[in-house]
This record gives C-alpha cells, sequence and structure tokens, in this order.
C-alpha cells in the first residue's frame, strides 16, 4: 500500500462529477494508485466509491454558498488531508475544487483541478459574482486545471484568465465503449431522448416547447425525459407547460434511474436531444454515442465538443434551428443510421477511456514525483 500513489479525490457533487470519479478508480491501474475519496455524507458517490475500490471519508459538506457551514467543511477536509498526506489532490467541481486548491497550497500537496462546468456558469446576480471571484483568484502555484474539454479550456483561458501553461488537455471525459451496434428497425413510433434535471441548467422548458412543435409536424414522435425527482426545482413549471400544450401523451417523464436503466433507454431511441444551456463535456451524450444515436444539442460549451456537423448530428442556437436538425433526421432513417454509427466511431476515436486512462495515470505519476 505504501508504494502506491496515493491520490486523494474531493467532491461535493453528483451526477457527471460522480460518473467521472468513479470511472477513473474503476479503470486506473490498482497495483499502482490507491485513491482516497472525500465526499458529502448524504450522496451516492460514498457509497459506489468503495465498491469500485476507493478508501472514503465522509464530510458533512452543502452545494450552495454557506461561509458557516463551508468553513466547517472546508477545516474538516484539511485535517483529513494532513493525515493522509496524499502524493496528489484531484479536486472537482465546486466545493471540492476550492477545498482541494486552498489545501493544496497550505500543505504544499500539488493538485489538480477538475471543473466539469465551472460553478459560477450556472448562477445569476450576487452568487455569480462571488463564485466567479473566487475563480479567478484560486489559481496557486502548485494547482493545475485539467479540462474535459476544449470548450472548457477556451472557458478557463478567456474568462477565468488561467494561464496556458498552467492547463493540461490530456484527459477529457471519456468511457469504455460497449460492444453495442445498431440495426435498423421499423418503429410504429420514434423515441426522442433526454436525461435532464428539471433545473436551469439544463433548460427542459425549452425541451417541451421543442416537443410541441416537433410533435404536430409528426405525430408519430415520443418525447422522452428522465430526470424528475432530483435537483428539479422547475418541476412544476414543465408540469404546467406539458399542460397548457396537451402533451401528456407526447412527452413520457421519467424518474431519476440507475446508469443501467440509462442504458435501456438509450437503446430503445432514435434521436438524442440536449437543450443545456452549458455544460462540462457531458457523461450521457457520450453514452448516447456509445449507444450510437444521431445527437442535435445546444451550441453550448461541451455540447458543441461532441457534435460535427452533418457527420453524428446538428448543433442548434434557436428553436428553429432545432427543430431543422430534428426534421432532418425524423424523415430520413438512413441518415439517422449513418449518424448514430459516426457518434461511436468520434467516441472511439476521442473518448475512449481505456486509450485516455494511460494518459492520467501518467500525469499522476509525474506529480507524485
Amino acid at each position: 500500500m505504501n508504494s502506491k500513489i496515493k491520490v486523494c479525490h474531493i467532491s461535493q457533487s453528483a451526477g457527471g462529477v460522480e460518473t467521472y470519479i468513479l470511472s477513473i478508480i474503476k479503470n486506473s491501474d490498482k497495483n499502482k494508485f490507491h485513491h482516497i475519496v472525500i465526499c458529502y455524507d448524504n450522496g451516492t458517490l460514498a457509497e459506489k466509491a468503495p465498491i469500485a475500490g476507493a478508501e472514503v471519508i465522509m464530510i458533512p459538506m452543502v452545494r450552495e454558498i454557506n461561509p458557516v457551514k463551508d468553513l466547517k467543511s472546508f477545516l474538516s477536509v484539511h485535517n483529513e488531508l494532513k493525515k493522509i498526506k496524499p502524493n496528489i489532490i484531484h479536486a472537482h467541481s465546486a466545493k471540492g475544487g476550492m477545498f482541494g486548491r486552498i489545501s493544496g497550497k497550505l500543505l504544499s500537496i500539488p493538485v489538480l483541478f477538475s471543473p466539469n462546468a465551472f460553478s459560477y456558469m450556472g448562477l445569476s446576480g450576487v452568487k455569480k459574482k462571488i463564485a466567479f471571484s473566487i475563480e479567478k483568484l484560486l489559481k496557486p502555484k502548485n494547482s493545475y486545471l485539467l479540462t474535459c474539454c476544449e470548450s472548457e479550456s477556451e472557458i478557463a483561458i478567456n474568462e477565468v484568465k488561467w494561464s496556458e501553461k498552467k492547463i493540461i488537455k490530456d484527459f477529457p471525459n471519456s468511457l469504455v465503449p460497449s460492444e453495442f451496434s445498431r440495426t435498423f428497425k421499423q418503429k410504429d413510433k420514434l423515441e426522442i431522448l433526454t436525461l435532464s434535471r428539471f433545473n436551469f441548467q439544463k433548460n427542459p422548458i425549452l425541451f417541451v416547447e421543442i416537443a410541441n412543435l416537433i410533435t404536430k409536424k409528426y405525430p408519430n414522435v415520443l418525447f422522452k425525459i428522465i430526470g424528475a425527482g432530483y435537483a428539479d426545482e422547475q418541476s412544476q413549471e414543465v408540469t404546467e407547460k406539458i399542460s397548457q400544450y396537451n402533451l401528456k401523451d407526447k412527452i413520457k417523464i421519467v424518474n431519476w434511474c440507475s446508469l443501467d436503466e440509462v442504458r435501456e433507454h438509450l437503446r430503445n431511441a432514435d434521436i438524442y436531444l440536449s437543450t443545456s444551456r452549458f455544460e462540462g463535456l457531458p457523461f450521457v451524450l457520450l453514452e448516447a454515442m456509445d449507444y450510437e444515436l444521431p445527437l442535435v444539442v445546444s451550441n453550448v460549451p461541451g455540447n458543441k465538443d461532441l457534435v460535427t456537423e452533418n457527420f453524428n448530428g446538428y448543433k442548434a442556437n434557436s428553436i428553429n434551428e432545432f427543430i431543422i436538425g430534428l426534421s432532418a433526421l425524423i424523415e430520413d432513417s438512413e441518415k439517422r443510421l449513418n449518424y448514430g454509427k459516426n457518434s461511436k466511431i468520434l467516441l472511439n476515436t476521442k473518448y475512449n477511456l481505456s486509450q485516455n486512462i494511460v494518459k492520467l495515470e501518467s500525469l499522476y505519476s509525474s506529480f507524485s514525483i
């Protein structure tokens, strides 16, 4: 155990960040790396990380900005790091990123910070100003930014003012491709799928607006949205909008579910739609590519990195462009199949975890010397 490189992950996030951390733990060389996860005590990461092969330390943390609770959380994290003495801290998302970078500076431990979408991007008003100021200030000499995609690197340079020398682009969000291969099947209804918390970032209201226009044009299309019951502060608005347009038979809402269940939905879908206002590099889009789905996505950071126009999907800047892209795929089954196959080609070429994990292992090793 002592000869292994100790990597300490710090996170208070779920969703894609959790998937990111677990994928690293599961796929890195267990003979070389010992992973420790410091995470909040009421999330699923604490349950899943030990199964993946990591040691877990649970600390109370909150998502929102709360100076008193945040100070308590930071002191707890800092004390644990003093005991652990990791070779490297891998700090994730907002609070994990903040705690990790401050402690790393105080303890002289190198830090890799993975934002997976900078926290200020989902805020407004005073909270956004505070979060943005923190990001601009927290760039210690021993901290490096590990970006999940090219778009995140551009934001880091142009907005947060990270030095290009401190940005590492070697490990984009990735997954291990499956053996799944899609074949054409004649269906009575085409299914357009999204995985989306009902919140500002994911923009589910736009999803309903698009469904309203598409189902009027194509009655044989069913829209499905997975994500009810988790951080769904806009659930009432979504429900009201569905009722307003009389779409109860055209939009199926599915509760937040396991990855295996999500994959079954992807298997049965025909097109993947994302209406997000911003992303890191969304794992669900990588999963959709693995299940050979064509993509129609908002032309925003994260989403746009995964779509090559007229190859595996369409990028939309307006509701009209969403309708044009979706219509092109709905009307042409050969295009749907070919674009889906191209999604898998792009996944294997750039976002294959079996290949990319080696780069991260090399990075961990270089910082632990």
